[in-house]
């Protein structure tokens, strides 16, 4: 019984002892066709850059290949410095000789000078190897080498210098496999990084924008969120394929290991502030408090501080990043409990990416993990809030369309309310940069526009009725008004103010047009067996200026200056004269800039010392007035010059020509009058200031 424990108990030894003093690589053909690393147990000598491994002592035999700072040197019971040189040798049995297809080693990771040889041929070299440091020239890479086998067995030889990592020695073992199975892992993985690099630096910049377009009310959390996906896209283009390496080969390797841990610092202090606008109730005020000092001591120690200084810092720092993990999570927890927005999707999402970056952080310090992830991990994150962002944005669909749709009805009355326009000849383009003691001077044409007979009508229309065509008549007139640059100031009754700030000629071709438009609106009433509506058109031109009146209950913009008052005053002489549309002399001018022949002078309103002359728009359609403007002005002129049997004369003949024409039956009836006043005292009506 006892021989067969003993048995039992050496059979147990060899299992155990043969791996560990084993030190030769068996590689078979589809060991090669797939690709293996290789196997984990060689010899290694410290201090020496060997070529061969004839006449030399191994420092440790069969060992694990491994940052050396981890093995005990034997000679001095402590562990090997990081800085120095050594090499790691292994043996490699090929199945079968020769190979029909060249081999290849790829080394990931490598974070100082590396040279790997075979049979005596260097295969490939990362940086430039010395035995002495002050030649050293270090680089961190992931990158590979062909080679073809020299024999069926064969010594691969790693030399390794370091100087500036904290570690020195292998971080990840070589992978060794046909050069066409390498090359190909080799560039899928380098795209791969690459892609995932550059789409989590696209996705920082998305969240900067987002950020810079809202400038009214910025949603900070997009800043930090950009600031966490920078920091962690760095990373990934200075770990694993080493992409960043790659494109920066003259950089310091020292600058970029600093770049890489300060964007670790980066990264943990941005997630922090992210989850302060994210779930704020929820917060840990003093270790956010103490989070932000320690993330910015720490950006700020990576500045100042040489490499192997800040490995030692960085590696306690890991201990505080593992509690900012377990803080966060359990600020997840709390979102949980209080049933926040997608908090449960929020904190798979997290914990998948702090597994990563602690993971990495692991890796870096201490070579414990697979390689570097967190570009993996932040990729499925990233994932996870397009998921959260997508529900949001379902759920609040319905809402949004109908707050939209409720919005533009609001828009659209307070459009209809506000006077834009009007605004903007004060200068302000929104009602709420109003300061209220805005004022501006324009000189402007102004249209008094009355709709006649609406006071009678609006006696006998019932309510209702007189809305509906007050609302018709207005649909019809607003569009012309708009064509030609009009300002409708107000409505006040039966009469509407327009405005015409850009120039005066927009205002008498606008005239002409709500004629013409107001007879065809006419025709469609006739036809439907509605009495007729006719305007009444009156003109001027002059300064006004225009200001903010009111308080903060109500504000109206308003414009005061001699040229409303002149348009209404022409405007009520207008039905007196029988013009569908009167101006006064100061609006003439814009008729002669348009080289319309149209017009006649048709008197003078004097008041108060003030003379307004006045000219008649004349519309196509009334020949008459149009071939007999000669021998009314001149019938005018003898009537102004007190020839007033010429001037009765004149406006007999006219009136005998076309009955139709109101001003020449006025004047004549005004000219009767003065004769009969001489006789028996007439008094003047009507308008005894129209001369």
């Amino acid at each position: 019984m006892n021989h067969k424990k003993s048995l039992l108990a050496y059979i147990l030894w060899l299992i155990l002892l043969i791996p560990i003093h084993a030190q030769d690589i068996y590689i078979s053909p589809q060991e090669l066709i797939k690709g293996t690393d290789l196997y984990p147990v060689c010899d290694f000598y410290w201090g020496k850059l060997l070529e061969s491994t004839d006449g030399v002592t191994p420092t440790l035999s069969g060992i694990k290949p491994d940052m050396w700072v981890h093995y005990t040197n034997p000679d001095t019971g402590n562990p090997f410095p990081a800085q120095g040189v050594a090499s790691y040798v292994f043996k490699i049995k090929l199945q079968t000789f020769p190979v029909s297809k060249p081999l290849a080693i790829r080394i990931k990771n490598a974070s100082s000078a590396v040279r790997i040889i075979a049979g005596g041929h260097t295969i490939l070299e990362i940086g430039h190897i010395s035995n002495n440091l002050t030649m050293l020239r270090e680089s961190m890479q992931t990158t590979m080498g062909g080679f073809y086998p020299p024999a069926k067995e064969f010594y691969l030889i790693v030399q390794i210098a370091n100087k500036t990592d904290f570690s020195g020695g292998i971080r990840t073992l070589p992978h060794i496999g046909y050069l066409s199975t390498i090359s190909r892992k080799h560039i899928i993985n380098l795209v791969l990084d690459t892609l995932v690099m550059a789409s989590i630096m696209v996705i920082a910049l998305y969240h900067l924008i987002l950020f810079s377009a809202r400038k009214e009310a910025r949603d900070y959390g997009f800043l930090f969120f950009a600031l966490f996906s920078f920091a962690i896209g760095l990373r990934a283009g200075l770990t694993e394929s080493r992409v960043l390496h790659m494109l920066l080969p003259y950089v310091s390797i020292a600058i970029l290991i600093k770049i890489e841990i300060a964007a670790v610092y980066l990264a943990a202090g941005s997630i922090v502030v992210f989850f302060h606008f994210l779930f704020p109730s929820e917060e840990y005020r003093t270790f956010s408090k103490l989070t932000y000092g320690v993330n910015t001591l720490s950006i700020l120690l990576t500045i100042v501080l040489p490499v192997k200084s800040l490995a030692y810092y960085h590696f306690i720092y890991l201990v505080y990043l593992a509690f900012t993990a377990l803080i966060l999570l359990i600020w997840l927890g709390r979102a949980l409990k209080n049933k926040r927005e997608s908090s449960l999707l929020f904190t798979v999402a997290f914990a998948i990416l702090a597994l990563g970056v602690i993971n990495d952080s692991l890796f870096n310090g201490l070579g414990i993990g697979t390689g570097f992830i967190s570009q993996y991990t932040l990729a499925i994150f990233l994932l996870f809030q397009a998921l959260i962002q997508a529900r949001r944005y379902s759920s609040m669909y319905i809402s949004i369309k109908e707050n939209a749709e409720r919005t533009e009805n609001l828009a659209r009355v307070y459009r209809a309310f506000v006077p834009f326009e009007l605004l903007k000849l004060l200068g302000v383009e929104k009602p709420e940069e109003l300061e209220g003691n805005e004022y501006e001077k324009k000189d402007i044409a102004v249209l008094s526009v009355s709709l006649i007979p609406i006071v009678g009508a609006s006696e006998e229309i019932e309510p209702e009725d007189m809305q509906s065509f007050l609302n018709s008549y207005i649909r019809h007139l607003i569009p012309v008004v708009h064509r030609h640059r009009g300002l409708i100031r107000g409505f006040s009754g039966e009469r509407m103010l327009i405005l015409f700030p850009d120039n005066h000629e927009d205002a008498i071709l606008c005239a002409e047009e709500l004629y013409y438009t107001i007879k065809e609106y006419n025709q469609g009433r006739k036809r439907a067996g509605y009495q007729s509506a006719h305007l009444i058109i009156g003109g001027a031109a002059g300064e006004a200026t225009f200001t903010i009146v009111g308080d903060n209950t109500h504000m109206e913009v308003t414009g005061v200056g001699r040229v409303f008052p002149d348009a209404m005053i022409v405007e009520e002489i207008a039905p007196v004269l029988g013009s569908c549309a009167l101006i006064s002399q100061n609006l003439f001018p814009a008729v002669a800039r348009l080289e319309k022949n149209n017009v006649r002078f048709v008197g003078r309103y004097k008041k108060d010392n003030k003379v307004i002359s006045l000219f008649e728009i004349i519309t196509e359609e009334d020949s008459a007035k149009l071939s007999l403007i000669s021998e009314f002005e001149r019938a005018l002129y003898y009537y102004f010059s007190g020839e007033l049997d010429k001037a009765e004369d004149g406006f007999s003949l006219l009136l005998a020509r076309n009955p139709d024409d109101k001003a020449a039956a006025f004047y004549l009836g005004r000219i009767l009058k003065l004769i009969g006043k001489r006789k028996d005292s007439m008094e003047l009506t009507p308008y005894p200031e129209l001369q």
